[in-house]
């Protein structure tokens, strides 16, 4: 047993473990893979006693090996949506009944909680009143923004936007008590004229989580400077973590290398451009991270020629190949 412990420490080519391969193979179909171990328990005095000790633990099963214990920790995910949304549901109900037994009293049998409640009632009352007031005379003044819900308030996009779905996945909060499940999603979205923004959200199911990410990628609009016929005079880097892009200026745009980048870059509204990326392993949060870091760095060739007291020629990098087509036609 010792020899063969030491071969298996030394380093074996390929050639040796596909023979160590081919062995184990023909042992177990022939059925002599029973006799060595029997051979070897009776050479080896450790190896027997741990044979008779397995033996005498599963009796009824002797040839099967319980493994269960590794796949414990992964049952939780294997649950499906519907499931899932039914424990969320569950738990959301507990925590309201606690909500509502919190100020509860323990006695219920006098009536001065009937009283109570009927004063907080009409307190209510008062306030919605006073509310509705307040919502007529704003909009007599004019204002549509004021008194109004969180949703009449969300933003509407023109038709030109486009959403680019990042990432999505599960994230687990673990209590004491319980595992806490929702979705989240990352998305990128632009218009191919200078407006971009990203978004995360969260939710219970996916779709009040995308719903949660479009608005707060509404809210993380920006306008970056863009010249229609030179997009990117200039060589523009960015790094998050250990991801790295580089933009640098062609004459016509340059699609090689990621789908997802070029895709945002023709959204973003660079079309005379080639890009190169450099990282391991592809992050989403880190890639858009280190791509707005990028393209908030472009500037128009009148920018830059007022930062250096050139002419605006002199700026050029070469004619753009499509000199008549605006960013619509590319889309």
């Amino acid at each position: 047993m010792n020899k063969i412990s030491d071969k298996m420490r030394i380093k074996q080519t390929v050639q040796e473990k596909l023979k160590l391969q081919s062995f184990l193979t023909d042992q177990i179909k022939d059925g002599k893979f029973k006799e060595t171990i029997d051979t070897t328990s009776k050479y080896d005095e450790e190896f027997n006693k741990f044979l008779k000790g397995y033996q005498d633990k599963h009796k009824q099963y002797p040839h099967i090996l319980d493994l269960s214990h590794y796949t414990r920790e992964n049952s939780e995910f294997a649950k499906s949506n519907q499931l899932r949304q039914e424990e969320i549901d569950m738990i959301e109900e507990f925590r309201n009944r606690k909500l509502k037994n919190l100020n509860k009293p323990i006695d219920q049998i006098d009536g001065d909680d009937e009283e109570i409640d009927q004063n907080l009632q009409e307190d209510d009352d008062e306030k919605h009143y006073d509310q509705d007031e307040e919502l007529e005379q704003v909009e007599l003044a004019g204002n549509e923004n004021i008194g109004y819900k969180q949703e009449e308030l969300r933003l509407s996009l023109n038709e030109d936007f486009m959403i680019i779905l990042l990432s999505r996945g599960l994230t687990t909060k673990v209590t004491t008590l319980q595992r806490i499940q929702s979705y989240r999603y990352l998305i990128f979205m632009g218009n191919g004229n200078g407006l971009v923004g990203y978004g995360k959200g969260k939710g219970s199911d996916f779709e009040e989580a995308l719903d949660n990410a479009i608005l707060h990628c509404k809210r993380n609009l920006i306008a970056i400077p863009l010249d229609l016929y030179h997009t990117v005079p200039r060589q523009l880097y960015g790094q998050y973590n250990r991801f790295e892009i580089t933009v640098t200026p062609a004459r016509t745009f340059n699609p090689w290398g990621s789908p997802i980048i070029a895709s945002m870059l023709l959204l973003t509204g660079f079309r005379h451009c080639r890009f190169q990326t450099v990282s391991k392993k592809i992050n989403p949060y880190s890639m858009i991270m280190a791509y707005f870091k990028m393209i908030t760095q472009n500037k128009t060739p009148k920018d830059i020629c007022e930062e250096t007291g050139q002419k605006v020629y002199r700026e050029n990098w070469g004619a753009p190949y499509f000199v008549g087509n605006t960013p619509d036609n590319y889309l």
